[in-house]
């Protein structure tokens, strides 16, 4: 696959990391929501509720756009893929294409038979695991980091690909040692990523980076001492050892396409729901002149010298997602700053 590096990126060196920022001729994976319903309480999540679903004839049609380009690896997330019903049917769908499916998942909706029966068909299952008891009970209801835990366990038990996400804010921080011990040994290992505030009343649940550094660094030894792998530091690298020291940034409209559940792309899932950010439909388009879409030619040109207040001189923007997500919903300011982080 070819593509080019920006030169504001090219090659820059900090601490040791080679910083490059990929931008691929085509996309090389697919984000696709496919249920437009959610029972969670994460207000980050668009709400797709007005959107109808792609049929299963039109998300075979979508999959071997899919394949046709090239692509061959397909993230199902949401805020949660497990609540359509005929999911197995959409997996099988595209295992029968030879494309890698990633099911991203809260795991509340999980259940053995559900499990056995996308089994051998995904590469991996990843539970989005928000912290701690009081926290993830917060957003699904009571009892709901108890199921989770379970069904991890009827996960990993069966043989599938487990990996799990954990999100590290000032309201976890000291519960997520005890969350690595209640993990089965059998998940193939643990991705950690940061908060960043998103807006002014979470602002407190945000770690500095001083107090990230030093909670990671124990963190990461209590997981590598269980014998789980940690995949990685996060959204925000601050580890002197990023894999093959590249770091790559923002992946909306770099490297990736982002499906709603009716075929409508945007650059990124978590993008407030506008008209003016939808870069075509799966449906009517082809893959390729979707990718050549003005809308995310534009987010291929965002640098640092595009933004304006605080992210435009910050010394860590390197190490940082500058998730163009936080400043957009908030005041529909694409080039903004994200006024509330503590980096």
């Amino acid at each position: 696959m070819n593509y080019k590096i920006p030169k504001r990126n090219l090659l820059k060196k900090i601490k040791g990391i080679i910083l490059m920022e990929p931008i691929f001729e085509f996309p090389t994976e697919c984000h696709f929501i496919p249920c437009n319903k959610t029972t969670t309480k994460i207000e980050q999540f668009p709400n797709l509720s007005s959107y109808r679903q792609m049929t299963l004839k039109e998300i075979d049609l979508f999959l071997k756009k899919l394949k046709g380009q090239g692509i061959g690896k397909l993230f199902l997330t949401g805020p949660e893929p497990m609540q359509r019903n005929d999911l197995e049917k959409i997996i099988d769908l595209a295992y029968k294409k030879e494309i890698k499916v990633d099911l991203r998942t809260t795991g509340l909706e999980l259940t053995t038979k559900r499990l056995e029966n996308i089994k051998g068909k995904v590469n991996a299952v990843i539970f989005d695991l928000f912290g701690g008891k009081k926290n993830t009970n917060k957003y699904f209801g009571s009892g709901s980091h108890e199921k989770i835990l379970a069904n991890m366990n009827a996960c990993s038990s069966l043989g599938l690909n487990t990996i799990v996400c954990l999100n590290i804010s000032n309201e976890n921080v000291g519960q997520i040692e005890k969350i690595i011990k209640k993990i089965p040994k059998r998940i193939r290992g643990i991705v950690f990523s940061y908060f960043v505030a998103y807006k002014k009343d979470v602002v407190e649940l945000q770690l500095s980076q001083k107090k990230f550094l030093k909670e990671f660094k124990k963190i990461k030894k209590v997981a590598e001492n269980k014998g789980f792998k940690v995949i990685s530091s996060c959204k925000i690298v601050f580890d002197k050892n990023c894999p093959k020291n590249v770091y790559r940034l923002c992946s909306a409209g770099k490297f990736k396409l982002s499906v709603l559940p009716n075929g409508d792309v945007v650059p990124c899932e978590l993008l407030k729901l506008s008209p003016k950010l939808i870069a075509g439909n799966v449906l009517n388009e082809s893959i390729e002149n979707i990718w050549k879409n003005k809308t995310l030619k534009m987010f291929r040109a965002i640098s640092q010298e595009s933004l304006s207040g605080k992210c435009s001189n910050c010394k860590l923007f390197n190490f940082c997602p500058s998730c163009r997500a936080i400043p957009y919903n908030l005041k529909n300011q694409l080039y903004g700053s994200i006024e509330f982080c503590k980096l």
